[in-house]
């Protein structure tokens, strides 16, 4: 059994992909008596991260998680337990989905991982910068919604009331699960109670005009992992690492082609043309 869990968390569209791409490149060459990052579960050498493996633990958490996708994917978590259990050391899990989790779902996922010391670690990055990538993924996931329809919906699903209130409908309220990893703070001290004050180690995304191996070093850090990781990560393309333009770019760039409005665009065609503009979704 691992002695250490290092838990990163996401939170969703703050470079968990990129970290998640890199460790996976590593991972066929990481020490396995110092850390094991695990890859290639439940029979699918694509998977590079273990967002998958959570959905069996987590399907009554996450909004966009059902049954069919926790049956599908539960051998995926048994094989990232017993990874996690054949680790000589320290135990490195990734999934950004799991920013989504109620307290009770964390619990659930910490004891089924089976490890005592965890630490887990929170990829934050602005609000302002989170939704209006978030509105890009939904574009690219074929949703064709207006921008400010979606931001005054998500607004609207905060809740009303002081914060304490507003935590108890996103712990009770399906709909309202992706506040509990945009309000960052609530995020860590769900965590705290579930590993330990002292457990939760939260990283800020660089300015953009910095280099992404920014985030790659404080990442590393915050994993207390420098002795193991390298300072300098590998090189990704863009489209690997997911840090291409952003979809305002992309719909600029649409816009510019004479196309259609989004919302006249049928979402197969949709997808079509922006795998072209952004690269595959």
């Amino acid at each position: 059994m691992a002695q250490r869990l290092v838990l990163h968390i996401g939170t969703q569209k703050s470079g968990s992909t990129y970290l998640q791409q890199i460790l996976a490149q590593l991972s066929p060459d990481l020490p396995p008596e110092t850390v094991v990052y695990p890859i290639g579960l439940g029979g699918d050498p694509r998977q590079f991260n273990h967002e998958y493996a959570a959905y069996p633990v987590l399907a009554g958490d996450i909004h966009y998680v059902g049954e069919a996708q926790a049956a599908r994917y539960r051998q995926t978590w048994v094989d990232l337990q017993e990874a996690v259990a054949s680790a000589a050391k320290t135990a490195l899990v990734s999934g950004e989905a799991i920013s989504l989790a109620t307290e009770d779902g964390a619990r659930r996922l910490v004891e089924g991982l089976g490890v005592d010391d965890v630490t887990v670690v929170i990829t934050a990055r602005n609000l302002g910068a989170v939704i209006p990538s978030a509105y890009q993924q939904l574009v690219r996931n074929g949703r064709s919604r207006q921008l400010d329809s979606v931001v005054r919906a998500w607004v609207d699903d905060r809740g009303p009331g002081d914060l304490a209130d507003q935590e108890q409908l996103w712990e009770s309220d399906l709909a309202r699960s992706r506040w509990r990893a945009f309000a960052v703070g609530s995020l860590v001290a769900r965590w705290e109670r579930v590993v330990g004050a002292g457990k939760v180690v939260t990283v800020t995304v660089p300015a953009t005009r910095q280099p992404p191996t920014v985030l790659w070093e404080r990442f590393v850090q915050a994993c207390g992992l420098t002795e193991v990781l390298p300072a300098m990560p590998p090189e990704l393309d863009e489209r690997t690492a997911n840090i291409g333009i952003t979809e305002p770019e992309s719909m600029a760039f649409v816009a510019a082609m004479g196309w259609p409005p989004a919302n006249e665009w049928a979402p197969r065609q949709k997808k079509w043309m922006l795998d072209r503009a952004v690269g595959p979704c």
